[in-house]
């Protein structure tokens, strides 16, 4: 697993230099980096996807960990994801929210929306020991 989120890092940046369409790496995080992930959670009890881009490259590439209980799509709920820099210096691990429900329910608010939750999720964290919250650096 750590070998190929290194291998995505360190490829992306001249992957987005071709065509998406059939290229390998679009390949390693639609379907290798989930099934790695998948091998490690209750395929009963959480989704697993991954996504380089629709039709182009992402400017962040991604491969997430849904609960089926909240979520199974990126476009809702909460989720642990792998967000990966468009120039491969660096590999997030992230607990991050869908947006589009959101915005769709509360429109021009949706941001503030977000915030909120983020700091109800991030005092939730807090109470747990041995977690940081925060932006990274």
């Amino acid at each position: 697993m750590k070998e190929l989120v290194a291998e995505i890092a360190g490829r992306y940046a001249a992957a987005r230099r071709r065509p998406l369409k059939g290229h390998e790496l679009g390949r390693l995080l639609r379907h290798d980096l989930p099934e790695a992930l998948a091998e490690l959670v209750s395929a009963r009890d959480y989704a697993v996807d991954g996504s380089p881009g629709k039709g182009n490259w992402a400017e962040t590439p991604w491969a997430a960990i849904f609960d089926r209980r909240i979520t199974d799509t990126a476009r809702k709920g909460i989720y642990v994801v792998y967000l990966f820099r468009s120039d491969g210096a660096s590999v997030c691990l992230s607990l991050n929210q869908g947006t589009t429900e959101v915005r769709e329910k509360h429109g021009r608010r949706y941001r503030a929306v977000l915030a909120e939750r983020a700091r109800y999720y991030g005092d939730r964290l807090r109470e747990m020991n041995n977690f940081s919250v925060g932006p990274s650096t």
